[in-house]
């Protein structure tokens, strides 16, 4: 079974994580979206588009990286 909205109970047994990047952030270059998954990662609850899976061992989050979501990043960072 899968969940499509943020969950903090999930969160504490998340296990893995996977990275999904909208089709117009295709320009951004391999070290650019590295830093951009661990960050989004980091804060999942900025995420827009984010679904658990259930697995053995916990769950898998999935995220899928929009301009909205790194918006939402920058304006953390900046803000602090």
């Amino acid at each position: 079974m899968a969940y499509d909205k943020f969950d903090p109970r999930l969160e504490s047994i998340v296990v893995e994580t996977s990275t999904v990047w909208s089709p117009e952030l295709s320009t951004i270059s391999d070290q650019d979206k590295s830093s951009l998954a661990k960050a989004i990662h980091e804060h999942p609850e900025l995420a827009a588009k984010i679904r658990y899976e259930r697995m053995h061992t916990g769950m898998m989050r999935e995220i899928t990286v929009t301009v909205a979501d790194l918006e939402r990043v920058y304006a953390m960072r900046v803000n602090g």
